[in-house]
């Protein structure tokens, strides 16, 4: 991400939640905080960086762009990857859109856009009745009660592994050999969950995840040097040991 200066897909929740991390992986949408560089080895992985035909837009850019439908664009780059997989998603009366598990503010996506069924959006509202933004039933539990309902429709979710391909998940091999001394139960936990676990000082997980890239895609020296610096000490040995 950093030396080849892709910086497009972004870090957001590290818990695989927010979705701003989304990049295909063989044409599917992956949250890529959810998935190592080890289970992607061998595959396609195409950042939004990829997603335009040359010097021609992807109709999903091109759309946001002529309806403003950035804010402050930090989990655009998600919302991009998550289109072309599924033309569906949902549009609400105070302007919100549920994408699989997530939902997210965005203003005037649908206006005029052919591509997007307004009607289906229609249909469901008509459904589930007219929510305003401050409506206790326009929340997790609304999302519950109606994720059966269009859980074909997902495409940004908590990406496992390879088994997803139905193959075997390169990692097991390195959790199956006791030389690594690899916690079984890490397997599936995201990065912020990693971090929680495995270290006992509060500041030195606080460093931990802001060692992660920032939105231009650069470490922040200041937050690397303190992490092994703590570190060095927690483990006790010279920070460039670490």
């Amino acid at each position: 991400r950093q030396e080849l200066k892709l910086t497009g897909a972004k870090i957001g929740c590290l818990d695989s939640a927010c979705g701003a991390c989304t990049v295909h992986i063989d044409g599917k949408a992956v949250r890529s905080c959810s998935l190592l560089a080890l289970q992607a080895n061998g595959r396609k992985v195409t950042t939004v960086e990829g997603v335009a035909d040359e010097d021609k837009l992807h109709p999903i850019q091109q759309a946001m762009i002529n309806h403003g439908a950035i804010e402050c664009g930090f989990c655009t780059s998600g919302m991009v990857h998550f289109f072309p997989e599924h033309d569906e998603a949902w549009i609400f009366p105070d302007g919100r859109y549920i994408l699989g598990d997530a939902v997210w503010e965005v203003k005037d996506f649908y206006t005029g856009k052919s591509e997007f069924s307004n009607e289906r959006a229609q249909k469901l509202i008509n459904e589930i009745g007219k929510f305003s933004k401050n409506d206790a039933a326009f929340t997790e539990d609304w999302i519950r009660k109606f994720r059966d309902k269009i859980k074909s429709t997902y495409a940004v979710y908590r990406f496992t592994g390879p088994e997803e391909w139905g193959e075997k998940d390169p990692l097991e091999e390195l959790y199956d050999d006791p030389k690594n001394g690899l916690d079984p139960r890490w397997k599936g936990m995201t990065v912020g969950e990693l971090a929680y676990d495995i270290f006992e000082s509060p500041e030195l997980r606080t460093l931990f995840l802001r060692a992660f890239p920032t939105s231009n895609g650069l470490l922040p020296e200041d937050a690397k040097n303190q992490l092994l610096e703590v570190a060095a000490k927690q483990l006790g040995v010279r920070s460039e040991e670490v």
